[in-house]
């Protein structure tokens, strides 16, 4: 049963792990070998809504997987994701482990590919679908709050800062500044 974090700006906020997504137990996969020192947010670029978004996270899952992709591709890419559940509530999807290297950003600048920087340093988390929503956003604050509680330093990059993309969207980027935190980095 997801849990309930409470509300933010009146929205109710869930959070669903892993199995309650219908992802099966992670595959072994490497360790992180370094601290975090921040949060990656990206979209699945899914229109919106073409499926229910647990659904939809899981046939993440399914599309990663089966295609035969890298070794790092044995599980979801996102270490997590967030989406409207329905009217009123957003919710925190579980993903790949925090504790293992990512799979969430191909960085095309040669010296940042050589070293893997946002897989290794950064979480992965995903808008499941392409326009954000006031329930996503409750959601992605949410996420935001506690994935940078701990060792986790409050940086915090569109996939954009990592590879020439649109992605997370320009509406996503335009939420990220609206938090007013010095640590939200927008371009490089």
């Amino acid at each position: 049963m997801p849990t309930n974090l409470g509300k933010i700006d009146g929205i109710d906020v869930l959070v669903m792990t892993r199995a309650e997504c219908g992802l099966p137990a992670p595959a072994p996969m490497q360790k992180r070998p370094v601290h975090l020192f921040g949060t990656t947010v990206h979209h699945t670029a899914t229109p919106d809504p073409e499926l229910d978004p647990v659904q939809r996270w899981l046939s993440i899952f399914h599309e990663a997987t089966g295609t035969g992709l890298a070794e790092h591709y044995t599980d979801i890419p996102y270490n997590d994701g967030v989406a409207r559940l329905e009217a009123g509530v957003g919710v925190i999807l579980g993903g790949r482990p925090h504790d293992v290297i990512g799979a969430h950003a191909r960085p095309i600048d040669p010296v940042l590919a050589a070293h893997n920087i946002a897989n290794l340093y950064t979480l992965g988390v995903a808008l499941v679908g392409t326009n954000p929503t006031p329930e996503s956003n409750a959601a992605l604050h949410a996420y935001l709050y506690l994935a940078n509680v701990g060792e986790h330093a409050p940086l915090v990059m569109p996939h954009s800062v990592w590879d020439p993309t649109e992605c997370c969207g320009d509406k996503q980027r335009g939420w990220l500044l609206e938090l007013k935190n010095p640590n939200v980095i927008l371009h490089r």
